[in-house]
């Protein structure tokens, strides 16, 4: 487990260079950043994270690409799997062999160039955007939640074409969010939030009422699922049936949720006060994540699932409190602590990674 502190470490002492790097330097720091990401991800072998040998059985189920021409409908019959996993596992089955290997590094250098990307257009503050992104993001999707990493890196990238109305473009980048996970359908209500100003009041309730709902246990999954919503609707009923037969408990105040309730309550407040051209909707991202989470907390995959989709802005809003915060010491500090807080949190209180290992020198 020790290079993981130590790449932590390494990370930290990149964000220390923030205001000391030209913007040129910073973004050659970052992409070189990414291209070791990209690697230390995509060539892990499978005894890292909890979700691996999930992949290897789905992947086994998926059948041979010559089959999507002749039984196309056959070919997608699987509503648990996305189409962007079944083609690319059906390619790497069909002409790789056992590709299961490259099937995870493809996923790790989209997920990865992704997000950086999204850093290098949208963050401010790069370096530290980077430190929270390692310690939290990197970590849940791109070492173990692979499918939903990659989505999360088209719905980041299509932030501003939201702010600046391109419809055309924000649907292109939906769409193949979409493809790698379903679940991104919810960033579609986001399109048409006002990106310019932020009601505290309403915004307060957005964020406050679902968590009384919860605490009255008001169940919002029930009335949702006497609707149809193709594939969409069955993924709720599957995660429903789910919840029945496992009894899994959800800890509605747990250390994601509350820095999260904590970051989009300071946003809502001095939003206005920040120069930041994507504060806006971000704090609105943010909010909807919350919501979200204890809307469906009755069916706590959904919940999560929704809530770590969402959650990803606070790559952006966190280091934004830079310049909210006087003094500014004390502001980097709080992001530094916050870095450390989500590290240990994915680590040793989530516990779903093995010491690290790769599959070139086994």
């Amino acid at each position: 487990m020790l290079v993981y502190y130590l790449l932590f470490f390494l990370f930290l002492c990149i964000a220390l260079l923030e205001d000391k790097l030209t913007r040129e330097s910073k973004v050659q720091l970052l992409i070189l950043s990414g291209v070791f990401l990209v690697f230390f991800s995509g060539l892990r072998s499978s005894e890292v994270g909890a979700d691996y040998k999930t992949y290897e059985m789905l992947y086994k189920s998926v059948q041979e690409f010559s089959i999507l021409f002749y039984t196309p409908s056959n070919f997608f019959n699987n509503y648990r799997l996305e189409p962007s996993f079944i083609l690319i596992s059906s390619l790497a089955k069909t002409y790789l062999g056992d590709g299961i290997k490259i099937v995870f590094f493809v996923y790790a250098l989209l997920g990865v160039t992704l997000k950086i990307k999204a850093v290098k257009e949208i963050s401010d503050y790069k370096l530290l955007s980077l430190l929270i992104y390692f310690s939290s993001v990197f970590f849940l999707h791109d070492m173990n939640q692979v499918r939903a990493g990659v989505a999360i890196g088209f719905l980041l990238l299509s932030i501003p074409s939201i702010v600046e109305n391109n419809f055309k473009r924000f649907v292109s980048f939906l769409l193949i969010a979409i493809f790698f996970h379903y679940s991104s359908i919810i960033f579609l209500l986001f399109y048409f939030l006002n990106t310019k100003k932020i009601n505290q009041i309403v915004w307060l309730f957005v964020l406050i009422v679902p968590i009384v709902m919860c605490l009255l246990k008001f169940d919002i999954i029930s009335i949702l699922s006497k609707f149809e919503f193709g594939v969409f609707s069955e993924k709720v009923r599957v995660y429903s049936e789910l919840q029945k037969t496992t009894h899994n408990r959800i800890n509605i105040f747990n250390f994601g949720v509350l820095i999260q309730i904590v970051v989009s309550l300071f946003f809502i407040v001095n939003a206005g006060k920040s120069k930041n051209r994507y504060v806006v909707i971000l704090t609105k991202i943010s909010c909807f994540g919350v919501a979200f989470f204890y809307l469906f907390s009755s069916v706590p995959i959904l919940a999560f699932r929704e809530f770590e989709l969402l959650s990803c802005v606070q790559i952006f809003l966190i280091p934004l409190s830079i310049d909210l915060i006087r003094p500014k010491a004390f502001a980097q500090s709080v992001i530094l602590l916050i870095s450390f807080l989500y590290f240990i949190n994915q680590l040793v209180v989530n516990s779903i990674f093995s010491s690290y290992s790769t599959f070139l020198f086994n």
